[in-house]
């Protein structure tokens, strides 16, 4: 060893031994870090494993956190779920493990990036099936399914796996769970056309996602709903149903924080709605804003796929009002979509746009490429859609009889859509057990009105018995009082008189919670105080508590024993309210004049 070797050492060791030093005398050694690195670089995986792992609790909330992202920051909710992976398996903690894929595969779904997500469910099923997570198992299969039918378009076999997911969610007795079965399922039969198959999974998903108490997720079911509705041209069950689909969540007596993106994505959809309602009736400038608002909404909450969908709906109607050039430009990029379905739509408006720009042959090349063969490629309302476009192709070049048996077509598609009978019996059918779903809530309401009534009821009765007691007690000291009175001198009289009045003074006049009446009065008549305040602002305390006490129907003589008044003073005080109303006439009742306010 040279010379310059043994002092390199030396000096190593040194430095070593002044950080080891340090880290003892010290109960943070990282501040000595970077002198003790010029030593030897291999000290600091030592510091670092000493460093706490994340306990069970804080894993957690990291997954929430996580599932969060996905409605607003995709890459946020892949580095959230890689780490949270990173800590699970650290731990060891199989199901937390299998939740983080989870998340990691819907956020490649929401990106497009499929090959990712199916490798994502695939490896939580490895995990869930042998732990025997049904939950866990069913999201999984969601996912499948949901690329089987986006990717593969193949929609039978996603069918079958949720209905498969369904049994998973039942037999866990997950009602959230297989409300998003469900939902999965309302989307699949809607894209097919099956208005019935779309009617029956929308409603019973609605009932399941309301009854698992997640009024977000029931609310965009009911959004769905609206939708459905409106293709069936049935526009006032479409606007009553969207507008619901808000209020039920606003109304479900959650915190809701408008600038959350699950509160926007709530707003997006019935809104929607609206505007295509607004469309079909040729308002097309306030359709457009309606897409634009949305538009604006989806980029600020960073959902790309409803972004996507927002652009397709604006590039329609900028089309339906003879905007076409910006109609082409806006449909250009979106015939390149992750998502199938959108990519189709597109597709189909551009071919429109470029036949009304004069561009029909290289229009028809476009289609012909892409779509070979329309009966196995399309299904439901992109078939119908695509033989409309066909139709408007031919009829540009002056093919009217080719044009004709295009247009037949998408009209005999359309037909077996929405337009049979029984589709749209089947629908009102839904509407119905909307309503009745409604006058269940109000039965609730009114059941726990009873119950609440019931027990005010019973606390009156309780309060009654006590004072019957007092009155019983007064009445055998009465008694004893006169026994005393008949037998006792003039001078003993005026004592026994004295004790009778103090006994008197001491009974419970003010027995009732003037409080709590208050508070039970405004329940049952909200602006009754607010409105005589306002009118009659010169009413005493005592003069407003007579006027609400008249409002109950109650006489002169009952509002006395209530007050602790004689019925005169109650008539005097009745006198004064209604010369400050300024009833003057006999014929102007006092007590209806209350009642009308």
């Amino acid at each position: 060893m040279t010379g310059n070797e043994i002092t390199a050492v030396s000096a190593m060791l040194r430095e070593s031994f002044l950080f080891w030093f340090t880290k003892c005398a010290t109960p943070n050694p990282l501040l000595f870090y970077p002198r003790a690195h010029r030593g030897s670089s291999l000290l600091l995986p030592a510091i670092v494993k000493q460093q706490p792992s994340p306990s069970r609790a804080e894993i957690q909330q990291l997954l929430r956190e996580a599932e969060e992202s996905l409605w607003s920051n995709v890459s946020q909710a892949h580095t959230l779920a890689k780490r949270g992976l990173k800590q699970a398996r650290a731990l060891p903690e199989r199901i937390l493990e299998a939740h983080f894929r989870i998340v990691d595969a819907a956020a490649y779904r929401s990106e497009g990036a499929f090959a990712q997500a199916r490798a994502g469910y695939e490896k939580v099923l490895t995990i869930a099936r042998p732990e025997g997570l049904l939950t866990l198992q069913a999201k999984a299969l969601v996912g499948l399914a949901f690329i089987l039918h986006n990717l593969d378009d193949d929609a039978g076999a996603a069918l079958r796996m949720l209905q498969q997911a369904r049994e998973l969610a039942i037999q866990a007795k997950d009602p959230y769970t297989e409300g998003a079965v469900l939902q999965m399922m309302y989307t699949i039969h809607y894209h097919l056309g099956d208005v019935v198959g779309a009617a029956e999974a929308g409603m019973l998903s609605y009932s399941r996602l309301e009854e698992s108490g997640n009024y977000r997720a029931a609310s965009i079911q009911l959004g769905n709903l609206g939708m459905l509705f409106y293709h069936t041209d049935q526009m006032d069950e479409a606007l009553e149903v969207s507008g619901r689909a808000l209020a039920v969540y606003e109304n479900s007596g959650e915190n809701i924080n408008a600038t959350d993106p699950a509160f926007a994505l709530l707003r997006i959809q019935p809104t929607c709605v609206q505007g295509f309602v607004k469309e079909q009736l040729g308002e097309f400038e306030a359709a457009l804003a309606i897409y634009q608002s949305m538009l604006e909404l989806s980029r600020e909450c960073g959902f790309r796929n409803i972004e996507e969908e927002q652009k397709l709906h604006i590039g329609r109607t900028l089309g339906r009002m003879g905007r076409h050039a910006e109609a082409h430009e806006i449909l250009q990029n979106l015939r390149s979509s992750p998502q199938p379905k959108v990519a189709l739509d597109a597709l189909l408006l551009w071919v429109s746009s470029m036949i009304k720009l004069g561009r029909a042959l290289e229009a028809q090349d476009e289609l012909n490429r892409t779509i070979k063969n329309p009966k196995e490629q399309l299904q439901g309302l992109l078939r119908g859609e695509y033989y409309e476009t066909l139709s408007n192709l031919y009829r540009s070049e002056g093919k009217f009889e080719q044009a004709l048996i295009a247009k037949d077509e998408s009209a005999s598609v359309i037909a077996q859509i929405y337009a049979s009978p029984a589709a749209r019996s089947r629908i009102s059918a839904t509407y119905v057990l909307l309503q009745m779903e409604r006058e269940k809530h109000q039965r609730e309401i009114e059941r726990m009105k009873i119950a609440e009534t019931e027990r005010e009821l019973s606390n009156a009765t309780l309060q009654l018995i006590a004072q019957t007691e007092l009155l019983s007690e007064l009445r055998e000291d009465l008694l004893h009082m006169a026994k005393k009175f008949s037998v006792a001198t003039p001078n003993e009289r005026m004592s026994v008189a004295k004790e009778l009045r103090d006994r008197i003074k001491n009974l419970p006049c003010k027995a009732v919670d003037w409080t709590k009446f208050d508070t039970q009065f405004k329940a049952a008549h909200p602006e009754f105080t607010k409105k005589l305040i306002e009118r009659y602002p010169t009413l005493s305390p005592q003069e407003l508590r007579i006027c609400s006490l008249l409002r109950m129907n109650l006489t002169s003589e009952a509002i006395a024993q209530l007050l602790c008044l004689s019925e005169r003073t109650i008539e005097s005080h009745r006198l004064r309210i209604r010369r400050k109303m300024t009833l003057t006439t006999r014929e102007e009742d006092l007590t209806v004049h209350l009642a009308r306010m």
